[in-house]
């Protein structure tokens, strides 16, 4: 979920480069264990309110880094996450979304 009461992730580009520079895939082949997959949206795919039509966007940092770039984005803009605590899967998420988003310039 974003907050778009934020400047910058009221913008689509900006939300969509976030999603781009994470590697979803990876995370969910190392600590899924096999077992998940990511998601594709915040509505569960067993939910009669999912989209069976919504495509993930690749992981791409380069084309994320462009994004960011097309909408002015200051490199080093702060943004907080929020998870909450002794949750390790979602712990360990955040590191690792913290990390590849320092790639394309935003600090979590």
């Amino acid at each position: 979920m974003f907050n778009l009461d934020n400047e910058w992730l009221a913008k689509k580009e900006v939300r969509q480069a976030i999603c781009m520079a994470i590697p979803t895939e990876q995370f969910a082949a190392d600590s899924l264990l096999g077992l998940g997959k990511p998601g594709v949206g915040p509505i569960a795919p067993d939910s009669w309110a999912f989209d069976t039509e919504l495509q993930p966007l690749a992981y791409d940092p380069e084309a994320a880094k462009a994004l960011l770039d097309s909408v002015g984005f200051p490199e080093g803009t702060e943004i907080r996450f929020n998870v909450n605590q002794g949750n390790v899967l979602r712990e360990d998420w955040l590191v690792l979304s913290q990390q590849a988003l320092s790639e394309i310039g935003i600090t979590v």
